[in-house]
């Protein structure tokens, strides 16, 4: 649905370059990768399998947009706009960050 065929993998990371949290050891339980895909958006998902944390990116866009699944959403659109550098990911979910360029 977000990574169609044709995307390459640009980015898979652990490292606390990409995360804003407290204490380092709190990104031991997240998993993020990127893809760039054929139109030219990047589409990050994270995997977050510990606490609500706030995520940062190293790419910029114009525009993004946010799908979650949590215990209260199901794949759900939960955000539509104006470019954010950081990312509040909720406890135990899977984000899809799909970033566009005007």
């Amino acid at each position: 649905r977000f990574i169609p065929k044709g995307s390459v993998m640009i980015g898979l990371a652990t490292s606390p370059v990409f995360f804003e949290t407290p204490f380092p050891q709190d990104i031991t339980d997240s998993e993020f990768v990127a893809f760039k895909t054929p139109d030219g958006d990047v589409v990050l998902v994270i995997v977050n399998e510990g606490k609500e944390k706030k995520i940062k990116s190293e790419w910029r866009a114009d525009e993004m947009e946010i799908y979650t699944t949590d215990s209260e959403h199901k794949l759900e659109k939960t955000y539509e706009g104006e470019f954010k550098k950081a990312v509040d990911v909720s406890a135990n979910s899977i984000n899809t960050v799909v970033l566009r360029k005007s």
